[in-house]
């Protein structure tokens, strides 16, 4: 069964010569009543030439829109590796919304995913070479394309950042179908746009079918020779968002008594692992692996979404928390572990680095 965070993906349709054609992909993301369509800027360099179709209940509507888009600097966009663009849409027309189309709220995004080898992305869009034409009607199909995170060498190949990037192993030619079978998928040209959705980091989650999807990213590209489709992390596109929209924003200056329901949590990189282990004074504490040490910290954040908090994953680094129990003469345990944390997350905060966004 399609999981309903899918039923936020959406197929961009204009109107060419006088008849629909569905060109690429979307994701629908609600933000305090307001609508956004978030999509790829190649993409949108089409969309500015033709009429946007929106399927609703009554059949295709033509709209109005604002919108966002990286400027081009290259032809063609061949070197834009951000490929970023989004579409304001009237919030009206989410209630007419064609069935199985709606939005993403903020508690289905996740912002500060941190990706680590073995992780496993799932890239989400409409195929165009699917979409079957009758008369005035389209009907497109989902598909879904999972991989594992490509190896740091593909992302220094393809002159992409591990920060601001999602690249994911993708042959075509090998997949494995719901069957189980080994087969030849279609080609992801129509995708762009489309969602990457992260899964839980306990694999045993995808056994139990107790898996939580979240939406980490937007896809843009498939490099055929490569076998890799790469997209742009979703902060990118929220930073941009509230940048336009700053009414979207609460000024924390000028609420009184308000506490953000929003939560810092230590994050220790899998590298960092054994050096964190020698060093700190009560290691012994820790779990015993990295792995078990991710599983239970991912399900807690999990939990912690579950409940409407957002969380942040502040990136421990053991040469920096020496410094910072050196210079507060603190010991090097626990208590002194969260007391970093929470420094780096307040500073964040008074750099303004962290936006709050409280949903109605």
């Amino acid at each position: 069964m399609m999981e309903a965070i899918f039923n936020s993906v959406f197929p961009i349709i204009i109107e060419r010569d006088k008849k629909p054609e569905q060109i690429a992909s979307g994701v629908l993301l609600e933000i305090k009543n307001h609508l956004f369509l978030l999509t790829s800027a190649h993409v949108f360099d089409d969309i500015q030439k033709f009429p946007l179709l929106i399927p609703t209940n009554s059949g295709f509507t033509k709209t109005n829109f604002s919108a966002a888009c990286l400027p081009n600097t290259d032809e063609n966009r061949v070197g834009d590796k951000i490929d970023l663009a989004y579409i304001k849409l009237n919030f009206d027309l989410k209630k007419n919304f064609s069935q199985g189309i709606s939005p993403l709220t903020l508690n289905n995004v996740d912002t500060t995913d941190y990706k680590e080898k073995d992780d496993i992305y799932t890239f989400s869009g409409f195929p165009y070479r699917k979409t079957k034409y009758k008369e005035n009607t389209i009907q497109s199909e989902l598909y879904s394309f999972t991989g594992g995170l490509a190896p740091k060498e593909t992302y220094d190949n393809l002159n992409y950042s591990p920060n601001t990037n999602i690249l994911i192993d993708f042959n075509r030619k090998k997949t494995i179908n719901i069957l189980g079978d080994i087969s030849t998928a279609p080609m992801p040209h129509g995708i762009s746009g489309g969602g990457i959705f992260s899964y839980s980091k306990d694999i045993s989650r995808l056994v139990t079918g107790n898996n939580i999807y979240r939406l980490v990213g937007i896809g843009h590209s498939y490099h055929e020779a490569q076998k890799i489709l790469a997209g742009t992390s979703i902060n990118l596109y929220l930073e941009i968002i509230y940048r336009n929209n700053p009414t979207l924003i609460n000024n924390l200056d000028e609420i009184q008594g308000w506490t953000p329901l929003f939560n810092c949590v230590t994050y220790y990189k899998k590298d960092e692992w054994e050096i964190i282990k020698n060093t700190l004074e009560d290691a012994d504490k820790l779990h015993s692996t990295w792995e078990e040490w991710r599983i239970a910290t991912e399900n807690y954040i999990e939990h912690l979404n579950s409940e409407k908090i957002q969380c942040r994953r502040m990136i421990f680094n053991i040469n920096s928390f020496k410094e910072y129990c050196e210079k507060n003469k603190l010991p090097l345990i626990g208590r002194s572990r969260i007391s970093y944390s929470s420094d780096l997350f307040a500073k964040e905060i008074l750099e303004k680095k962290i936006t709050f966004i409280v949903e109605n």
